[in-house]
């Protein structure tokens, strides 16, 4: 099985208001986008990413990392835009695809180690804290092409199957969406 990591970072986070929430420092001072791609870096080779939304400022915060940069010129139709820009990307050969949102920082390298080691062919695993199921989820290639015809602002969970194999981990930041003011906070004051 060869899974690729899929980073989706091209929203235009208009609930932060007007600046770029991938772009604002976290607990360190470095960039949220790089708090969750590092963590993907961490277990993944390499990982792919969409742009949008200021891409070329994104971009520059990324460096020199191993990264396979792609961008969703249709952004601004939501969520799903991206998703399809990120699928039709994805390292040719790919059986799987563990996709990851750039506004979720706090996802431990320990999940994602999880998740590939629970996955099963053919299958979707997801993860869970406290019996809540979260991000990122870990979707077999069978599921690409209902994910390349999905529109609006709606992403790969509204594909997830009945017999999703869930797996339990001790993560909350499966769970933390950093998208309000309020999460900003939260996720700047963590240790």
């Amino acid at each position: 099985m060869t899974i690729a990591a899929l980073l989706l970072a091209a929203g235009s986070s208009r609930r932060m208001g007007a600046a770029n929430k991938l772009l604002l420092p976290g607990p360190d001072g470095r960039a949220m986008v790089l708090h969750s791609l590092d963590r993907l870096l961490a277990v993944f080779p390499s990982v792919t990413i969409v742009l949008g939304h200021e891409a070329e400022a994104v971009r520059a915060a990324l460096g020199a990392r191993p990264v396979r940069i792609l961008e969703a010129t249709d952004h601004g139709d939501g969520l799903s835009a991206s998703l399809r820009a990120g699928i039709a990307g994805l390292p040719v050969g790919a059986t799987g695809v563990l996709i990851a949102l750039g506004d979720m920082p706090c996802v431990s390298p320990e999940t994602l180690r999880a998740l590939l080691a629970a996955h099963r062919p053919a299958g979707v695993t997801a993860p869970s804290f406290g019996g809540q199921m979260g991000n990122p989820i870990l979707w077999d290639r069978h599921y690409f092409p209902a994910m390349r015809r999905l529109t609006g602002d709606r992403g790969a969970k509204s594909l997830v199957p009945p017999d999703v194999h869930i797996i339990e981990v001790p993560d909350e930041g499966i769970l933390m969406d950093v998208d309000t003011q309020e999460s900003l906070r939260a996720w700047q004051a963590r240790p």
